[in-house]
């Protein structure tokens, strides 16, 4: 069985619309928040303060959690992002808190993330643990999207020669880039 005979290629189209298909909020999303963040849109983030523990500052997860217990019991987190003066509570998807202090206290700043910025924060794997998971399925399936696209492309013979010169001249633009 030829790799583009007529049962193959109903193969290549079922998996292909299947993926497309199970992660088309994935394609819109991805290179649509990373073309505004290339284009300077890079979303915003309203941040307040929230309240402040009387508790030495510490960026270890079990310790802040104890502390933010305290105040806001109802909220949860993932994991904690160093960023050097101040700590990130992850993921940063949502409304969020952005801890940081000094030896007498901790500061705990509510971070209120817009739409745009959710989107880029997705896009940067600061999600959910669950979306960073499908997200890396969806790295594998988008190969095979191309893999299968390109094999139909390839089973169409009279456009053939449009597609070998776009990749042709889409590659040397890209090599010239790098230049």
């Amino acid at each position: 069985m030829s790799l583009f005979s007529g049962a193959a290629r109903g193969r290549w189209i079922n998996i292909h619309l299947t993926l497309v298909g199970f992660f088309i909020p994935l394609l819109f999303i991805i290179p649509l928040s990373g073309t505004q963040y290339l284009l300077g849109i890079k979303g915003e983030a309203t941040k307040t303060e929230a309240f402040r523990i009387d508790r030495p500052f510490s960026k270890e997860a079990d310790i802040i959690k104890k502390a933010l217990h305290v105040k806001d019991p109802d909220f949860e987190f993932e994991y904690v992002k160093n960023k050097g003066s101040y700590v990130i509570l992850r993921p940063s998807t949502r409304d969020h808190y952005q801890v940081s202090g000094d030896e007498t206290q901790m500061i705990f700043t509510k971070v209120s993330p817009n739409w745009i910025k959710i989107l880029q924060e997705l896009h940067f794997g600061h999600g959910p643990k669950l979306i960073k998971n499908l997200q890396i399925i969806f790295g594998i399936a988008f190969f095979l999207v191309i893999l299968s696209g390109f094999a139909l492309m390839v089973s169409l013979k009279k456009k053939l020669p449009l597609f070998l010169g776009t990749i042709v001249a889409g590659t040397l633009i890209l090599l010239i880039g790098f230049l």
